[in-house]
């Protein structure tokens, strides 16, 4: 487990003067965990309550919607917040969210509950990004998102197995309960952070959370999108793949009667994560970033469409959902490193970057829950992601044969 291994090494030689982002890390790990069962009980408990999968496909996908409304409403009116305020407002929201999903009966106020779930996912983002530019030295951001991913990833981990341990028949109160122990201890270490944080010093002391502020920016983030457009494919059709697991693979999972092992499922997908992704950088040594993505992607597609023949097999489910998220978890840590040399070669337009990419993110997590419950209605659930793989290779295949190798911003524009 080499990321773990460069986890230990990142402790030992910065630990005494980075405990705030370990109290961070630790805090966010626990959240992950109450994230990651809500995330495994939403979709159940829709479809329990009546809706089909098409109809809990476009709810869950709503939650993106609103999310990126509420991000253009945040950016426009809380341009100097700090992650104190909003990692409180996050605890906040979050505390309702699972009371709202359990007492919801009609189609509106699950509506009310995907629209908080979208708010609380931006709240984190903002809170972790000024954290970690509050409280770590440019030169390591890089390494402190590395050490909050990995204790991110590990939540998203331990969460679905937990969540199958408490369903058996039907998500219960329990369940609930649950997502609110967890959320309490991360409550209560965001304290200790707040306390450890007293007198820290800041590297800057009036953020900007805001991508995007003006129209004109708008206009260069279009033409910035058409330009780096075979990555922001990519990135979209990640996250649909990882939608598609989210929304209807905790479902799947109750169909291949795992009983209380349905978590095996979903936590098969997030391992890899954990596992290879510092293999990355051999990979794009070798190949290059994009090429290695693109063949990553069609690797990963490929495999999706052996879920066709799995059927309601369990073990074959389960051995191609790690599979195929081995070679995905190697294509976005790939794309995301073309992202950054964007940026490093145009500095100037870094903003307008990173929103090209946060708007293809939150389309891919539109899209995938709701083309997911359509499908999953219309072909099954192994049918499903079978389609969703041949739908990659062609994505990918089209990818390597007409996407140019080298791409300048500068000069395309």
């Amino acid at each position: 487990m080499p990321n773990l291994n460069h986890l230990y090494s990142h402790i030992k030689k910065y630990g005494s003067r980075h405990q705030s982002l370990y109290f961070l890390s630790i805090m966010l790990f626990f959240f992950a965990i109450f994230d990651g069962i809500i995330s495994y009980i939403t979709p159940l408990m829709l479809t329990e309550k009546g809706f089909s999968d098409t109809a809990m496909g476009v709810i869950i996908g709503s939650s993106s919607i609103f999310g990126a409304f509420f991000d253009f409403i945040f950016c426009r009116f809380f341009k100097n917040t700090t992650y104190r305020r909003v990692f409180m407002l996050m605890f906040i929201v979050c505390f309702f969210y699972p009371l709202i999903l359990w007492k919801a009966k009609m189609t509106w106020l699950f509506v009310v509950a995907m629209a908080i779930w979208g708010v609380y996912y931006d709240l984190y983002n903002y809170g972790t990004f000024d954290f970690v530019g509050r409280h770590t030295k440019k030169e390591e951001h890089s390494s402190s998102f590395g050490v909050i991913q990995v204790f991110k990833s590990l939540g998203a981990i331990i969460a679905p197995l937990v969540a199958g341990f408490t369903i058996i028949s039907a998500v219960t109160f329990g369940s609930i309960m649950l997502t609110w122990l967890f959320l309490g201890i991360s409550i209560l270490l965001f304290i200790a952070l707040l306390i450890q944080t007293r007198n820290e010093k800041n590297y800057y002391h009036e953020g900007e959370c805001c991508t995007i502020n003006s129209s004109g920016k708008i206009l260069v983030m279009f033409k910035i999108s058409k330009i780096i457009f075979p990555a922001l494919i990519v990135t979209m059709m990640l996250c649909v793949v990882e939608a598609f697991f989210w929304t209807i693979g905790p479902i799947y999972a109750s169909e291949l009667n795992l009983g209380q092992w349905s978590g095996l499922l979903v936590m098969a997908d997030a391992i890899p994560v954990v596992l290879f992704g510092w293999y990355v950088g051999n990979l794009t040594n070798k190949l290059g970033k994009k090429k290695t993505a693109y063949v990553t992607f069609l690797l990963g597609s490929l495999t999706l469409i052996l879920f066709i023949y799995a059927g309601s097999s369990a073990m074959p489910a389960v051995a191609l959902t790690f599979i195929q998220a081995c070679f995905l978890g190697l294509s976005m840590p790939a794309i995301s490193s073309a992202y950054a040399d964007y940026i490093s070669e145009n500095p100037e337009l870094e903003s307008e970057i990173e929103a090209a990419e946060d708007l293809s993110v939150n389309m891919g997590y539109v899209i995938g829950p709701m083309l997911a419950g359509v499908m999953a209605d219309a072909l099954g659930y192994h049918n499903s992601f079978g389609l969703l793989g041949i739908a990659g290779v062609i994505i990918a295949l089209l990818l390597l044969k007409f996407a140019p190798k080298h791409i300048s911003i500068r000069k395309s524009q």
